[in-house]
């Protein structure tokens, strides 16, 4: 019987907790970066339409290609061959950056004990796409002209 209570509160802690922690986190929706690509060679970098700070650059390619840069002021740029062979194929990219706006968190959520919990913080943005490499440098995708399909 004994047992029973013990392997009963051990499941019911386990269904319990991790509502208990997601209790304090509010969830927001991240805005899209406001920028332009720009494409040379095998640099890429971003022109961008509005102020934003700590930005985080990742890129991945084919033959597990991955680089990552940070900025703290804007945008990033990178130079594709600093960071390891560069092969030709498809290339995905994603930004992240705060925007300087302060969001205010309703619920802040429980003491965790790492000193004052904010009442704000900065928004969030981000942006992702795709570019391709083909022959040492960054080429824009081909048209490729729509079909009537098999029938």
């Amino acid at each position: 019987m004994m047992k029973r209570w013990i392997t009963l509160c051990t499941i019911s802690t386990a269904l319990l907790l991790p509502g208990i922690a997601q209790a304090g986190q509010t969830v927001i929706k991240e805005e899209r970066i406001v920028a332009t690509e720009v494409f040379d060679g095998l640099r890429v970098a971003f022109k961008p339409g509005a102020k934003y700070a700590n930005a985080t650059l990742i890129i991945t390619g084919p033959a597990d290609y991955q680089a990552e840069v940070f900025n703290k002021a804007t945008l990033p740029s990178i130079n594709l061959e600093k960071y390891g062979k560069v092969v030709d194929g498809n290339f995905r990219y994603q930004l992240i950056a705060s925007t300087g706006k302060e969001i205010k968190i309703l619920n802040p959520g429980l003491n965790n004990g790492r000193g004052d919990i904010p009442g704000s913080k900065l928004a969030g943005a981000q942006l992702s796409g795709v570019f391709c490499v083909k022959g040492g440098k960054i080429v824009p995708f081909e048209d490729i002209p729509e079909g009537k399909g098999e029938q």
